[in-house]
């Protein structure tokens, strides 16, 4: 085997290995694509689950306050407290 030839050979292999490592990194930037979008979606997501939360405490508190009834903790038991009730039974 000539040097030329050695050499021709080594520039083929480099220019192989330099195709892979393109098409790795063709695929790493879609990975990092889909990742970046899937956060995205993920973060409206969360931004939707907490701002229905919200809305469910302000109807809990309106539906609480139509009820006219609470439950307070009295010694670390949970007792019902309706509003025209003057007093609470411990």
């Amino acid at each position: 085997m000539s040097a030329t030839q050695t050499l021709e050979d080594r520039v083929t292999k480099v220019e192989e290995l330099t195709e892979h490592q393109n098409g790795d990194i063709a695929f790493i930037k879609e990975k990092v694509i889909f990742l970046h979008e899937a956060n995205a979606a993920n973060s409206a997501a969360m931004l939707r689950l907490h701002q229905e939360i919200s809305l469910n405490g302000t109807r809990a508190k309106k539906l609480e306050e139509s009820v006219g009834s609470l439950y307070v903790k009295v010694d670390g038991l949970e007792q019902r407290v309706d509003a025209l009730d003057t007093k609470v039974d411990a």
